[in-house]
């Protein structure tokens, strides 16, 4: 897991060899947008939306911007 300077950017990367091929994946790309929880890509098994409302989160402050969610304020 990556993180920006100000812990408002997070990324989980992943990196993989196969004989023939090198792999590179970014499976979660989150962002904090004012009071609001971007997630730009999620490939999980378990999506990170879910956590966040399990966690009390509403619903309300996440934008799924991969699924098409608009975002409200310009992305720093």
């Amino acid at each position: 897991m990556t993180s920006s300077a100000d812990d408002r950017k997070h990324t989980i990367i992943s990196v993989g060899q196969l004989p023939d091929k090198r792999i590179v994946d970014a499976s979660l790309i989150v962002h904090v947008a004012g009071d609001r929880i971007v997630i730009e890509r999620d490939v999980n098994d378990r999506p990170l939306v879910d956590a966040l409302q399990q966690a009390g989160v509403e619903r309300q402050q996440i934008i799924l911007a991969y699924a098409g969610e608009p975002i409200d304020e310009p992305v720093a």
